[in-house]
């Protein structure tokens, strides 16, 4: 995750979908393209479909369980990271963000 790059489809400024692909590669220097203007999310997922990104970001499990569940559980996406403070049951083998965490900037503060 760290070393081969990726590219995520986004719908536009300000949306999850470019917010947390950004975060990402500033913050935690993940090897993430961006590739905005997708108009809506599931224009998103047919661009994931058809190859043309690798994946979005953004993407509660919920409404991943509700309109996509076929694409996870036939294997057509993965899901690689939790952008989470705890981690869903479903996914207790997928790290959360803060298992990246290598600087103090990184890690979430405790109050």
């Amino acid at each position: 995750m760290r070393t081969k790059p990726f590219v995520i489809g986004a719908t536009g400024a300000g949306a999850d979908s470019d917010v947390f692909p950004t975060v990402l590669r500033k913050m935690f220097k993940l090897p993430v393209k961006l590739v905005a203007g997708y108009v809506s999310a599931a224009e998103v997922v047919v661009a994931i479909k058809r190859n043309e990104v690798d994946g979005r970001c953004g993407w509660s499990w919920s409404s991943l369980m509700s309109w996509n569940r076929d694409l996870y559980e036939s294997k057509q996406i993965d899901v690689v990271l939790q952008l989470a403070a705890k981690k869903i049951d479903e996914l207790s083998h997928v790290p959360l963000i803060t298992d990246l965490a290598e600087t103090d900037n990184q890690r979430p503060r405790s109050n």
